[in-house]
């Protein structure tokens, strides 16, 4: 390449900090701002859980979902007020009360509110009581102002499902654990045991618990 001198119109190499005309110096070229470093993306959002039905205060039926890290430490547990209905104290690690689930049964649908300590409602899972030829339960996903969210999508019977938003990205799913042999698959079935994937942020812990308690059976 080549270029010119602004004084005598002499043609210079482009690399000249002189003209071999005149010898006038070219302006110095303002120094190419460096590229920005290129970033990696940021992987998606994706936390892991295991969600236990075990016992609670009645020691001999899993009425009680407790949550725990993939390192196995507890998390949160929900735990069973009474064996009429089914409303829960969220607890902690340490047995501070840290929100409740409160169900209320409806002509059509049971809703299973998530709530904050002081009662304020979070979030809601909702489950059809319409029977439709002995297929898994409708059921979908609020939020606090009561606009759904997510339906449930199942595969394998309620061994396995998936929360899936209207534009077809998933909330999280669970699936019943069952590896490890026969022996292993009676164990997880008795104290049904689910592995948890959550891939959005805004899907809290208690809503894990929340579903959990509302689509395991009793």
């Amino acid at each position: 390449m080549a270029k010119y001198c602004m004084y005598c119109g002499q043609m210079n190499d482009d690399g000249a900090l002189f003209c071999t005309a005149c010898g006038k110096s070219f302006p110095a070229q303002q120094a190419s701002a460096a590229p920005a470093p290129v970033q990696a993306a940021s992987p998606p959002y994706s936390t892991t859980y295991t969600a236990e039905m075990g016992p609670g205060a009645h020691k001999h039926m899993p009425t009680d979902v407790y949550l725990r890290d993939p390192q196995g430490k507890q998390l949160l547990v929900a735990r069973r007020q009474s064996l009429l209905h089914r409303n829960y104290t969220i607890v902690d690690g340490s047995e501070a009360t840290t929100g409740f689930i409160e169900e209320k049964t409806h002509l059509t649908h049971r809703t299973f509110t998530v709530q904050d300590a002081s009662h304020n409602a979070l979030a809601a899972v909702n489950v059809s009581n319409v029977e439709q030829n002995r297929a898994p339960p409708n059921c979908w996903m609020e939020d606090a102002s009561g606009s759904r969210v997510a339906n449930l999508a199942y595969t394998m019977g309620r061994m396995s499902f998936a929360a899936v938003k209207e534009d077809g990205s998933t909330y999280f799913e669970a699936s019943m654990q069952t590896g490890g042999g026969i022996r292993a698959v009676l164990e997880n079935a008795a104290k049904r045991a689910y592995a948890v994937q959550v891939y959005d942020p805004s899907v809290s812990p208690s809503m894990v618990l929340a579903t959990i308690a509302a689509l395991d059976e009793d």
